[in-house]
């Protein structure tokens, strides 16, 4: 196994292939875990959360096993820092509440404990999981029931892909590999563990996260699983809006969102979650790569560091099949007597009805792409009055308007996101009329 360590700075990602061109190799998982012992491995704890590392230590000093699973491990072989530090363990749920007074047990269709530190911080402690025997799968319907516990070597075969299925073991700091992630992590490859067709109807979001990970890692998705993935693309809508919610908010809030939505519109999940967008822009290859474009503006601005809203995120994904439908509207007879306003809101709804957008932030959204609509068509006057700024929502809608300015090419070449507001043309516009010339009152002699 001397070839991870040698090779292992050349598995950071650098880009994406298409889909449909995936690698392809035979599944053939290791008889036995390979075992790397820490001399032949990369992760280092001075690189593991240190709270984390209280977890594991606790864990393993009270005779349980105790792994670092999951992404955080493929993370630190890449020599990324991870966003999160799962835990797997042997313990049961009700073990793991008794070691730690600052946990809490939650789940209903796998229970698991949430070990909370200061300013928010959330290690989260899964007791390996079993074979499944919900006979839904075999029926096409996805798992209802997920509560079997087992070892890790079962725990890491129900795992969505082969290389988030990794283990970091602190008791003598070795990686274990029960699946082959280690030589897909080598190959570059995306792929489900067992048969894809059974896993993706078992949990079809396990469709989105294989595109999300090849929109992170830059990794190609392995034929199998680039073909399961188009055959199988109606199941998503069997799952709940709120879970299809949950992983695309994970694509904004990660900077990959124009990368991953783009996989979306390839393998078809996108005509599946979004069929009234489809038919007002992405049919269409300017609209798709405006949309793209917007992404990819936002994902600059979400890699800057700041947080931003749901319904910020939303409305830059609604942006262009938004501006197709008010400009259809204006270009027909009375446009002008048109009820912008709902006819933004009925459009969001019908277009978000499959991906769990809460009325709340459909409503915020109506009004941030109302107010950029209004300041959109000032633009060609070359002036936005300064009292705009006064309006609720205005910082939210003022981006969205650097978006659309520079994706639509009003403003191709300014800097992105603007460093100094003097740098931005778009705030050159903002000012205050500029005030005419009175009369001199007429002179009367007395």
């Amino acid at each position: 196994m001397n070839w991870l360590t040698d090779k292992i700075s050349s598995l950071i990602a650098t880009g994406r292939e298409k889909l449909g061109k995936s690698k392809t190799a035979p599944y053939h998982p290791p008889s036995e875990p390979i075992i790397l012992p820490r001399n032949k491995h990369s992760v280092s704890r001075k690189n593991i959360d240190p709270d984390a590392l209280k977890v594991l230590y606790r864990l393993h000093r009270h005779g349980y096993k105790a792994y670092l699973v999951g992404g955080s491990v493929r993370d630190l072989l890449l020599g990324k820092k991870p966003k999160d530090f799962d835990v797997g363990t042997d313990a049961s749920p009700r073990d793991v509440k008794k070691l730690f007074n600052n946990s809490l047990i939650i789940g209903k269709r796998f229970r698991i404990v949430h070990i909370r530190f200061k300013n928010n911080k959330i290690i989260e402690v899964t007791t390996f999981r079993g074979a499944n025997d919900d006979e839904n799968a075999e029926n096409g319907l996805p798992t209802r029931r997920d509560n079997t516990f087992g070892t890790d070597r079962e725990d890491a075969f129900r795992r969505d892909l082969t290389i988030n299925a990794l283990f970091y073991n602190i008791a003598d700091f070795t990686v274990i590999d029960h699946v082959g992630g280690l030589q897909d992590l080598e190959n570059r490859i995306i792929r489900v563990i067992g048969d894809p067709a059974l896993r993706f109807t078992e949990d079809p979001v396990r469709m989105i996260r294989a595109i999300r990970h090849s929109a992170r890692t830059g990794f190609e998705i392995e034929k199998n699983t680039a073909r399961a993935i188009h055959t199988m693309k109606d199941k998503i809508i069997l799952c709940p809006p709120a879970r299809i919610h949950e992983e695309l908010l994970r694509d904004f809030r990660s900077g990959i969102s124009a990368k991953s939505i783009d996989l979306f519109i390839e393998s078809g999940l996108f005509h599946m979650l979004f069929p009234t967008i489809v038919e007002t822009t992405v049919q269409r290859e300017k609209d798709r790569d405006t949309l793209i474009r917007c992404l990819e503006l936002l994902d600059v601005l979400t890699l800057t560091g700041k947080e931003r809203s749901i319904p910020f995120y939303f409305a830059v994904f609604m942006l262009p099949s938004t501006y197709a439908l008010t400009a259809t509207a204006f270009e027909a007879e009375d446009g002008s007597k048109q009820d912008i306003p709902r006819l933004i809101h009925k459009h969001l709804s019908a277009s978000l009805e499959r991906v769990g957008v809460s009325k709340k932030n459909i409503d915020t959204m109506r009004q941030i792409l109302f107010l950029h609509w209004k300041m959109f068509n000032m633009i060609n006057r070359r002036f936005i009055p300064v009292y705009m700024r006064k309006k609720h929502l205005f910082n939210e809608a003022f981006d969205l308007l650097g978006i659309t300015a520079r994706a639509t090419g009003i403003f191709p070449d300014a800097p992105w996101p603007p460093k100094k507001s003097n740098q931005d043309p778009l705030w050159r516009l903002i000012r205050h009329p500029k005030k005419r010339p009175g009369k001199k009152p007429k002179r009367t002699d007395g």
